[in-house]
């Protein structure tokens, strides 16, 4: 994931998403950059040695096989607090700022074959109500948490059937739909 602007921007977020990644770069023509509530993994690749987040709030975030030896560069510091990061160890800021370390996946995920669905938090995790604000760290912490499946909580059309060809003035239908609240 690579965020490099030529010119100066202001004011992202980049928020409860679950991203596979190799390499983070958000440059230092990035100001106000909000990195929070994200679940990051590598999927058995250790990434490049230099991710690299300047200028950001970086909270509440887990990092799965993800060594992220650098986090920001000095000359462009980063707020860096809440996180957790799973079988890497980052002694740059694990113990300082809220950020903690756990060394399985199964002491913080509940696993399982869903793409997306593996990445919730399994029951006494560590990142269970210990990010900034005690919210849950990860993309399905906060009030607006990552949608499974990306389904959004409106009704969806799961079956439509209409004949091909009007009765006068009519088209007698019949539609199908279910909640995703």
């Amino acid at each position: 994931m690579n965020i490099q602007p030529n010119s100066v921007q202001l004011g992202f977020t980049i928020t409860n998403n679950i991203i596979r990644v190799n390499n983070i770069l958000i440059n230092q023509n990035c100001y106000q950059v909000s990195f929070n509530n994200n679940t990051l993994f590598s999927n058995g690749n250790v990434p490049n040695s230099g991710n690299i987040f300047d200028n950001a709030t970086i909270s509440n975030n887990i990092f799965y096989g993800v060594s992220t030896t650098t986090l920001y560069d000095a000359g462009f510091p980063s707020n860096v607090t809440n996180n957790l990061w799973v079988q890497y160890n980052n002694p740059t800021f694990v113990g300082t700022n809220g950020n903690i370390f756990a060394s399985t996946f199964a002491s913080v995920f509940a696993g399982g074959t869903s793409p997306d669905g593996q990445y919730k938090l399994v029951a006494g995790s560590p990142a269970i109500g210990t990010g900034a604000g005690n919210v849950d760290m990860g993309a399905y912490g906060t009030a607006d948490p990552y949608v499974l499946s990306m389904i959004p909580a409106i009704p969806t059309i799961y079956q439509l059937s209409v004949p091909a060809n009007a009765t006068g003035n009519t088209l007698p239908s019949t539609v199908s739909t279910r909640a995703n609240n």
